[in-house]
């Protein structure tokens, strides 16, 4: 996939970039809904929020998006876990939402290990998923394997997440998740990191 200037592609998470002080502090206002839906608010940093629950840790982190006016920082909201079995190379499984109820979902396998993915793309189909598709509007959801470390990383991207600043004219705009969306989001986080991990 080409991206385009001064953009990467959703899904895809970076390592973190410095953030202006409006952005720090909206992405630490992030972590709030999260902790009206029962999380731990662990380390607060200027690149990302850390979060657990009794068996996860999750990640609150922005993907920064340049234009020529504005700045985008997109909420991505992450988590990890080792698995003792995997493609033998790396791989990512996309969600794809189609339809105007969002009525077909499927996982798009891409990367070296593509053709073993579509095993663990059986396993994705809990109802914890099916309540995210259907209460949280997703700029992207993606589930990757790194061969070498043995983990498996899911991230997901909502749309309701994001903080917006316009350098002319200049201005700031943030909008968060609501406790419901970030509770829908870390019970799917939950179901497809206990998919693949066994």
């Amino acid at each position: 996939m080409t991206a385009a200037f001064g953009r990467a592609p959703a899904g895809v998470f970076l390592p973190p970039s410095p953030l202006d002080a409006a952005a720090v502090h909206s992405l630490h206002q992030q972590a709030f809904p999260f902790r009206q839906a029962g999380l731990n608010i662990g380390d607060r940093q200027s690149t990302g929020v850390s979060m657990t629950t009794p068996d996860r840790h999750i990640r609150l982190g922005y993907r920064t998006q340049k234009q020529l006016l504005a700045r985008i920082h997109h909420l991505q909201v992450t988590t990890s876990v080792p698995s003792a079995f995997g493609p033998i190379a790396d791989c990512t499984l996309e969600l794809r939402i189609r339809g105007t109820h969002r009525t077909r979902h499927w996982w798009n396998p891409s990367g070296p290990g593509k053709s073993e993915a579509d095993e663990v793309a059986t396993k994705l189909t809990g109802p914890a998923l099916t309540e995210l598709i259907h209460a949280v509007d997703l700029t992207s959801c993606t589930v990757s394997w790194t061969a070498h470390t043995g983990c498996w990383h899911v991230c997901v991207e909502p749309y309701a997440g994001h903080h917006l600043r316009l350098l002319l004219p200049p201005m700031t705009y943030t909008n968060t998740l609501t406790r419901t969306e970030a509770a829908v989001i870390t019970a799917a986080l939950h179901e497809i990191t206990t998919a693949v991990a066994d």
